[in-house]
């Protein structure tokens, strides 16, 4: 049973919870066992969900409803329990599995159209929470951005490249709407304008990118440009 211990949630929400077979909770269930703020029940209650909100999140396709607030909301948790997680043996477990995703994740770069008339990344908002979160988990450590700097290294890679602007646009976007995206790593390399256009010039010649699309990249250059090189 759950504890409830912020009085939250009715008696009937705990139990459609706990009714549910190991594995087919979704992403309402996820965001109430792993609320950052206001958990379903206590520490010792919810770790045995763990490994299924991971796989929930390694599996996810890039259109998954409330995939964002889930990983921004569990990382959350997991930043408030990290000494009981420390103790129990699980954080770097939990760390090693996310740091694996945003590993898959950059791998490849593939643009999916959206009907806003944007061009995203397949999986951008995964690698955007993930990438916040884990860099909160242990601020000492970054371990996402450790990851980011040793995977996109080589700007001549495509993949990287275009990552790279894709992370700088989220990160001087977010900063000029006091969001935040915590990434150090990609706020160093997108306040260096080499950086930047050295990633624009690899995109326009390496990247089998349509008009549209190259054109709306070049669109977010020039709005990195414009935030973090004004002066």
């Amino acid at each position: 049973m759950f504890s409830d211990p912020n009085f939250e949630y009715s008696q009937e929400e705990m139990d459609a919870v706990l009714r549910k077979h190991d594995g087919a909770w979704n992403a309402d269930d996820y965001m109430m066992i792993f609320n950052e703020n206001l958990p379903i029940g206590k520490y010792s209650e919810s770790v045995y969900f763990i490994p299924f909100l991971i796989d929930f999140v390694r599996n996810a396709n890039s259109s998954s409803s409330g995939l964002p607030d889930v990983i921004e909301n569990f990382l959350g948790w997991v930043h408030r329990n990290v000494d009981n997680l420390k103790r129990d043996g699980f954080l770097e477990d939990i760390i090693s599995d996310f740091q694996n995703i945003l590993k898959r994740d950059l791998s490849t770069f593939v643009l999916v159209g959206c009907a806003n008339g944007w061009y995203l990344p397949a999986y951008f908002n995964r690698v955007v929470e993930v990438v916040s979160g884990l860099n909160r988990v242990i601020p000492q450590r970054h371990v996402a951005d450790e990851l980011i700097e040793e995977q996109l290294c080589d700007l001549t890679c495509f993949a990287s490249a275009a990552w790279m602007l894709y992370l700088s646009y989220e990160y001087s976007h977010d900063m000029s709407l006091s969001i935040s995206f915590k990434s150090d790593y990609v706020g160093k390399f997108c306040s260096v304008r080499a950086n930047i256009d050295k990633c624009a010039s690899v995109v326009k010649e390496k990247g089998c990118l349509s008009e549209c699309e190259l054109r709306f990249i070049m669109r977010l250059v020039n709005s990195v440009v414009t935030n973090r090189h004004q002066s």
